[in-house]
């Protein structure tokens, strides 16, 4: 019996050793990747094997943690090896959406959210100076205008609101605030534009005569006015929602903006 637990013992000392093996390797890897630049060759198998002092089966299980985390790409064959690479937002993002959906999270807060998000958004958009994305917004605002008679469906109203808000988020130059909007508008009930769907249509009006407003102030560089704008169009939605959650046409919400 003795044996047995020594030999058991022993076991689970080699798999812990090999674990840890296989996260400093990890460490190793990213560190290699983080300190390349994207698509730089970090070294072939051997190479690495040679770099790291490991056994190949711990460098293929730390390159495949790595790998899915979008920082190494393994190659096969003639010019083959490992390199650097980087994860893009749609990597990043996809996760905590999924999670939210898999919460079941009430679409009221999820827009509590959003309208904080997008209001401090537009704030700082106000105050961008890139002038490609200047442009973009200008472009964007002129398509505003010449379908302002146009009545929107589901989907055209949906792009629209995920445009806007993901171009004021690209212009905040806020990595942080652009990765969080990105979420939540990759969230089911965003995507879908959810607050749009039970609008009155004197509502659905005055959301886009506002967002040319919207437009306007990001491009004269009022960010007062950019944010207020964008804090009037999301009460519109929140008063939609909100009447939806109760069941009546004025309905409130404990939390509602």
């Amino acid at each position: 019996m003795d044996d047995v637990e020594e030999i058991d013992q022993a076991a689970i000392a080699d798999k812990r050793a090999a674990e840890t093996m296989v996260a400093r390797t990890v460490r190793r890897l990213i560190d290699l990747s983080l300190g390349s630049v994207e698509g730089a060759h970090l070294g072939s198998q051997n190479d690495l094997l040679t770099q790291f002092g490991v056994s190949r089966p711990t460098l293929r299980q730390a390159a495949k943690v790595v790998e899915s985390g979008r920082l190494i790409t393994v190659r096969r064959g003639v010019n083959g090896g490992v390199f650097a690479s980087r994860p893009v937002a749609a990597d990043v993002v996809q996760a905590p959406a999924l999670f939210l959906r898999l919460q079941n999270i009430d679409i009221v807060h999820a827009h509590d959210t959003v309208r904080l998000l997008l209001t401090h958004a537009a704030g700082l958009a106000a105050t961008c100076e890139d002038a490609a994305l200047r442009a973009r917004l200008a472009a964007f605002g002129a398509q505003v205008a010449r379908r302002a008679a146009t009545p929107e469906t589901p989907a055209e109203a949906a792009e629209t609101e995920t445009a806007i808000a993901k171009l004021m988020a690209e212009m905040s130059g806020n990595p942080a605030l652009q990765l969080f909007i990105d979420i939540l508008f990759t969230f089911g009930p965003f995507t879908r534009w959810s607050p749009l769907r039970d609008m009155p249509a004197a509502d659905q009006n005055e959301r886009r005569r506002l967002l040319w407003h919207l437009c306007d102030a990001i491009l004269t560089r009022d960010a007062a006015a950019a944010a207020d704008i964008c804090g009037r169009r999301s009460d519109l939605a929140a008063r939609s929602l909100c009447a939806g959650a109760t069941g009546g046409p004025e309905g409130t919400c404990q939390n509602g903006g």
